[in-house]
């Protein structure tokens, strides 16, 4: 899921849709992509269950990643309007609020270690094969996700997979093919056997007429296969190798160079502080003005970034995010 839309926002195409994202979140921020500007009403009900603007938001942001990211550098921008979308969203968002009732029907449940499992064991958050804290945080970041969306996600496509397995494993055999296996099992056949010895058989030596006959009949059961005489020349690729000196290297070097640029590249820390129902906007920026006027006064930010963010993968390294480009996505 995280691969494909790491993969495609390589390339100018990519850049290009990059911005499309990023640009609303400057402008209005994150809550009026999810949610449009106004609080999380409910925008479709399942068997009672309400599902709000931010859930739709967030469906489509994810589904119009995952389209962008499978189309490569040949975007249509068409295929990735919320009229599109819209329609897919709400059709994934049905599908999770009914498995979920089934699994609340069944009194089942994903496990958290299975979820934590899944997350370990996931390439894109390895270094040499190993999982690392560090890379998850940075996947993670440049796909807009967090830990808690993660685990949903995991847990949701889980419950479906689980949920179809079940139904697919589970079998019935209809009244007609019951009757049918017992009447195969109870039939009886009866078989007459007449011995004929080579004493009884008058040979018979075949006429021109009845040879030609039969050859026309099967005639394919004579063709022979079809071969051809091949002459080829063999052409070694070390004999067609010709030295090249260390004066022709550097001048083809000098001529290419003007193609290659070395990226800048930064380390990025950041404290994460959430607006929901538990604080406002408002309280945010208040806390993070006094988090930042702490820091000039000589506070680390790493301990800060412990005690008060809400990126509980970061915090455990200070808000270290690793190294990303300048036109990435952190400045």
């Amino acid at each position: 899921m995280l691969r494909k839309f790491r993969d495609g926002i390589k390339g100018r195409a990519g850049k290009v849709l990059l911005a499309i994202i990023i640009v609303p979140f400057v402008l209005f921020g994150a809550e009026s992509l999810l949610t449009g500007g106004g609080g999380p009403a409910a925008v479709l009900e399942v068997n009672g269950q309400e599902v709000d603007g931010a859930q739709l938001g967030q469906e489509l942001l994810m589904l119009r990643n995952q389209t962008a990211a499978s189309m490569g550098e040949n975007l249509d921008y068409a295929a990735l309007s919320e009229e599109k979308l819209r329609p897919q969203a709400i059709d994934r968002l049905i599908e999770a609020a009914l498995v979920e009732q089934a699994f609340d029907i069944l009194a089942l449940s994903t496990p958290e270690r299975m979820i934590q499992q899944s997350i370990v064991q996931t390439p894109d958050f390895q270094v040499d094969g190993k999982f690392s804290n560090q890379q998850m945080s940075r996947v993670l970041a440049d796909n807009g996700f967090n830990l808690n969306t993660l685990k949903q996600r995991l847990a949701e496509e889980m419950r479906i997979g689980q949920l179809r397995s079940a139904i697919a494993q589970t079998s019935f055999v209809a009244q007609a093919n019951t009757d049918l296996l017992i009447k195969i099992l109870n039939e009886k056949r009866r078989a007459d056997l007449v011995e004929i010895g080579p004493e009884q058989v008058q040979p018979a030596e075949p006429g021109t007429a009845e040879i030609e006959q039969f050859y026309a009949e099967h005639q394919t059961d004579f063709v022979t296969r079809r071969s051809v005489d091949v002459e080829y020349l063999l052409i070694d690729q070390q004999d067609l190798l010709e030295p090249v000196s260390d004066d022709d290297v550097r001048a083809e070097f000098d001529l290419q160079i003007a193609q290659f640029e070395a990226s800048e590249r930064r380390r990025v820390a950041h404290i994460l502080l959430e607006v929901g129902e538990e604080q406002s906007e408002q309280a945010a920026i208040e806390q993070a003005q006094a988090l930042s006027a702490r820091i000039e006064a000589g506070e680390r930010f790493a301990d800060l970034a412990k005690q008060y963010s809400a990126d509980s993968v970061s915090a455990e390294d200070g808000g270290d995010l690793g190294f990303t480009a300048r036109d990435g996505t952190f400045p």
